[in-house]
This record gives C-alpha cells, sequence and structure tokens, in this order.
C-alpha cells in the first residue's frame, strides 16, 4: 500500500514536553496515552485503528542532517502505519521527499521517508504524526515499528495488544418531527345526472269497430185461419118406407185462437161464420207483411 508524506515546514501540534538533555545529540519520542498520556522512548498504547500517533525527533548539534524515517506499513495484507502525516519542524528549514518503498524484511513491507534539515539550530524539532491503518489492532505479529536512520537507529514500539478497538459512539442526530400538512381533500362536486324525461307514448284510441245493430225482424205470427165447417143443407127427406136415421152433425170448431187475438169473446158458432168488420183487411196486410218477410230473410240470406 503506496503512504503518502505531507510536505510541510510549519510545525506541528504536538504535546508540549521538555526537550532531551544537551548531552544527547539525538533523542526519538512517541507521545503515548497508556498507562498515562506522556512523551516516551518506550512503548506507545492507547490508540485505536485510524487514529495518529504524534512522533518528535529532537536534534542537538547544529549540523546539516538527512534522517530517513521508516515505519511498518504491510504484513499479510493488513495495514499497520499507513503513512507519515504532518512533518514539519522548528528550528531547522526541511525538506521532505515523497514516501518509497524500501525493503520488505520478514514479510513485513518497510516505507521510508526522507527529510532533510538545513540551518539547524540548537536544538531542532522534528515533528509528524504516523496514521495507524483502519484494522491495525489485527495486524499479525507482536507490534508495529517506528524507526530513525541516519541519527543512531532509534527505534520505538508499538504493541498490538496496546491497540485499543473503537468503541462505536452514537452520534445523536436529531430527528426532525415532519409537520403534517393537512392534505386538503378534493370535495366531489355531484355530477348531476340528467333525469330522463318520460316520452309521451301515445295511447292508441281503439278503434270502434261499428257493431253491426240486429235489425229486429218482425216476427210472423201465424195466425191459424178459421176453417169454416159447411152446414150440411138438409135434405128433404125422400119418402122412403123406412124410418130415417138421424145423422150426427158433428160440432163445428170454435174459433178460439182467432177470438183469443181479436180479444173477442168466446161463442159458440151455430151458422156460418161471418168475420166482424175490418177482419178482411188485416188478413189481407198479414199476408203482405209475410210475404215482405220472407223476402227479407232472402236479402239476408244472400248477404250472409
Amino acid at each position: 500500500m503506496v503512504s503518502v508524506a505531507m510536505n510541510t515546514v510549519s510545525s506541528a501540534a504536538v504535546p508540549t514536553a521538555p526537550l532531551s538533555s544537551p548531552e544527547t545529540q539525538y533523542t526519538l519520542e512517541g507521545y503515548t496515552l497508556d498507562p498515562a498520556p506522556k512523551w516516551t522512548t518506550g512503548a506507545i498504547k492507547g490508540y485505536a485503528p485510524g487514529e495518529c500517533i504524534p512522533f518528535r525527533l529532537t536534534i542537538n548539534t547544529p549540523v546539516p542532517e538527512m534522517v530517513n524515517l521508516e515505519y511498518d506499513n504491510l504484513r499479510e495484507g493488513i495495514v499497520g502505519l499507513e503513512q507519515l502525516e504532518s512533518i514539519a519542524a522548528t528550528g531547522a528549514e526541511i525538506s521532505v521527499g515523497s514516501p518509497y518503498f524500501f525493503q520488505n524484511q520478514g514479510g513485513t513491507d518497510l516505507w521510508h521517508v526522507q527529510v532533510t534539515l538545513t540551518d539547524v539550530t540548537d536544538p531542532a524539532v522534528l515533528t509528524w504524526c504516523g496514521r495507524l491503518g483502519p484494522q491495525a489492532d489485527q495486524y499479525p505479529g507482536a507490534s508495529l515499528q517506528m524507526r530513525g536512520y541516519g541519527i543512531g537507529d532509534r527505534t520505538l514500539s508499538i504493541p498490538i495488544s496496546g491497540i485499543v478497538t473503537p468503541t462505536a459512539t452514537p452520534t445523536h442526530t436529531p430527528t426532525s418531527t415532519p409537520t403534517s400538512t393537512p392534505t386538503q381533500t378534493p370535495t366531489s362536486t355531484p355530477t348531476q345526472t340528467p333525469t330522463s324525461t318520460p316520452t309521451n307514448t301515445p295511447t292508441s284510441t281503439p278503434t270502434q269497430t261499428p257493431t253491426g245493430t240486429p235489425i229486429q225482424t218482425p216476427t210472423v205470427t201465424l195466425t191459424p185461419t178459421a176453417t169454416s165447417t159447411p152446414t150440411p143443407t138438409p135434405v128433404p127427406p125422400t119418402p122412403t118406407p123406412m124410418p130415417l136415421t138421424p145423422t150426427p152433425v158433428p160440432a163445428a170448431a170454435t174459433p178460439t185462437v182467432f177470438a183469443e187475438i181479436l180479444g173477442l169473446e168466446r161463442m159458440p158458432v151455430t151458422g156460418p161464420v161471418t168475420p166482424p168488420p175490418g177482419v178482411p183487411s188485416l188478413l189481407a196486410g198479414m199476408s203482405l207483411l209475410l210475404i215482405a218477410s220472407g223476402g227479407l230473410l232472402r236479402w239476408f240470406d244472400g248477404r250472409g
């Protein structure tokens, strides 16, 4: 994994601590958090993966120097120290080169950053921080190493057991309570349903079928005609020498029907029947009526 160095001449913000004694020309220290925060030349503990560990190199000589900063970068696919950042100095001018792969030593990729110091005063302090990889707590081996070459090969140890597992701190994100905006519910406008206007269906007026009015046909009542029974004319007896036997004469028929029609009184007929006045005319009219009725019946039969 390629590391990136920060090229800068500004001072890094590092914790304040007394510098090394004037007798020591080069002192390499790291800032530990455990058991107590301080600068130390021993083991550095208390940092979590992804955090940056402060380092410093104190130089007590005024001669120009070139320092190689070396760090354990990669082993078995896990990054230990990812890169060096915020390289700066006080009491000197510096020039920082790009990081580069130095060598693989015992399965570990070692990277270097070369720093050149000029115009060094007494003392000069070089500061930087080493960024732990995101899985540095799982790095194979006992520790990570931070070294300085050209200054007497100084080394600092970062025990893997001293890298703490980060505890996720829940960040309180204010939850915005949505203000319920009343949704205007559209009022449905009733659609006027057209009322069907009943169509006047013409009522069929029944056609009056002329009913044939029956013509009263005069009923001809046949009036029995009274038959006059001639009364035998008495024949003078021929003198016969034998006794005369009286011939019974039947009684004349009594014209009861005719008499009832005419409203006449029943009376025995003892002689020739003489019709009352007006009867012959009535009989003649009735005969004509009978003849007319017969013709009328034949006319109706012909129409039928």
